[in-house]
């Protein structure tokens, strides 16, 4: 696979890279972790890679986990980078709805 055309699909799609003021955007990040409590966790130790869904709590900027163990922390304990995600709910009566996609996809 040529991974050269996903790999700037946002780049080039938005080359003057639309803004938020730095203050703003801290402020809206620090809400959305805030008003959301599940996140993927994803641990790596060698070759194995584990992503679970833990609940989390953000604190004085700082993301606190709930687990009951297991194989993440074989990354954790040998690897402390991790990467985690957070989403949003997704509603897919609305993104399946003809108005939704009129308005986003300009149909």
């Amino acid at each position: 696979m040529d991974f050269g055309l996903p790999k700037n699909y946002w780049i080039e799609r938005d080359p003057k890279g639309n803004k938020i003021e730095p203050e703003k955007l801290k402020k809206n990040i620090v809400d959305f972790l805030e008003n959301h409590n599940v996140m993927a966790l994803a641990t790596a130790c060698g070759d194995i890679v584990r992503n679970t869904p833990v609940e989390y709590r953000y604190k004085d900027s700082a993301l606190y986990f709930l687990s009951e163990g297991g194989q993440k922390f074989n990354g954790l304990e040998v690897n402390k980078n991790v990467c985690c995600a957070i989403f949003d709910h997704f509603d897919w009566a609305y993104a399946r709805s003809k108005h939704h996609l009129r308005q986003h996809l300009d149909v």
